[in-house]
């Protein structure tokens, strides 16, 4: 009987609980696990969502009435706009497009009509004698476009500081070495060779080694431009004094070219940047080798940090000591003597 009696009061105790909560749900009380805080805040956000439509309405509205009340007085007032860049900015901060075009069909109208003289004006000066200034927007437009033209336009070319020979797969280097002599002979210092084919590389290092020796002619490798072409200074009376008892390196036309940089750097500057020697030789023979050689000075130069000057000449050996000296027993090479400037 007590449990039953339990039993019987906590089911009517828990009809009670649900009673209580549907009487406080109709009259608008709060219910648990906070259900109408939730309905509350979206309530606000829908009442905040609701104000920034009207506001947004509102701008619209206020945009509408300036660019109408702009278009009437302009077609009140009859000015003439000039230029059809001129917009009127609505409190959005948009461009109206309704102005715009209004603005390019009166610029029409204008070209058409002819500009508008007051008769003060029309009294006081003939057709003929009106000033530039008051030209149809049509006869300007021209103007403002050829200067904007003229703008936009490369900057000039410099001009270069020496003469300037370009260098192709068909320049002879005998006839490139008396252009060479030709310059210096009329007195200038320096002659830019531009190489225009990477095939003719071996061209400019041949005809720098048959240089007359009166001229003491010696060679850069100069920093590559934005055309990316391999350029070649060549100066008169600037050939360095070379150390003693350099180092020689022989090179072949399978020398790899990277590595001739990194061997010709480490000749000279450690891994530090340290100066080590001063002079370095190469030598060899072929058009291909030449080509190395070229490309070996010009990588070393940029990985030593380093200015070199380099003067190719021709070497006659003998090649085999043990047969007697002639025409037969001679091996031709090239021998470069590079220097740390």
């Amino acid at each position: 009987l007590a449990l039953e009696w339990r039993l019987g009061a906590m089911q009517g105790a828990k009809n009670a609980h649900l009673e209580t909560i549907l009487l406080r749900t109709r009259c608008g009380e709060t219910m648990p696990h906070g259900t109408s805080q939730r309905r509350q805040r979206n309530s606000r956000s829908t009442w905040f969502a609701l104000l920034a439509v009207s506001l947004g309405a509102a701008a619209v509205c206020a945009a509408t009435v300036a660019t109408s009340s702009s278009i009437a007085f302009t077609w009140l007032t009859g000015r003439q706009i000039h230029g059809s860049r001129q917009a009127v900015l609505t409190p959005c901060g948009q461009i109206s497009r309704w102005t715009r075009s209004y603005r390019l069909s009166m610029l029409a109208e204008d070209s058409e009509a002819g500009p508008a003289e007051t008769p003060a004006e029309t009294s006081a000066e003939t057709p003929a004698e009106a000033s530039p200034a008051e030209d149809s927007p049509a006869e300007a437009s021209p103007a403002k476009a050829s200067d904007e033209q003229d703008s936009k336009q490369e900057p000039a070319a410099i001009e270069p500081l020496f003469q300037e020979l370009n260098v192709s797969n068909v320049t002879d280097s005998r006839k490139l070495m008396g252009a060479l002599v030709a310059i210096f002979n009329r007195g200038d210092r320096a002659v830019d060779l531009i190489l225009t084919d990477p095939r003719a590389m071996s061209t400019m290092m041949y005809a720098v080694a048959t240089l007359p020796d009166a001229f003491d002619a010696a060679a850069q490798i100069l920093l590559r431009r934005r055309d990316r072409r391999l350029r070649m200074r060549v100066l008169q009376h600037f050939r360095p004094v070379p150390d003693e008892n350099a180092e020689v390196l022989p090179v072949s036309k399978n020398t790899n070219t990277t590595k001739l940089g990194s061997a010709i750097m480490s000749k000279f500057v450690d891994i530090v940047g340290n100066n080590l020697r001063r002079t370095i030789k190469l030598q060899f023979a072929g058009k291909d080798a030449a080509h190395v050689v070229v490309h070996g000075i010009e990588k070393a130069a940029h990985k030593a940090h380093r200015e070199l000057t380099f003067s190719p000449r021709r070497v006659m050996e003998p090649k085999d000591p043990s047969r007697p000296q002639g025409p037969d027993n001679l091996k031709v090479s090239i021998a470069v003597t590079v220097v740390a400037t």
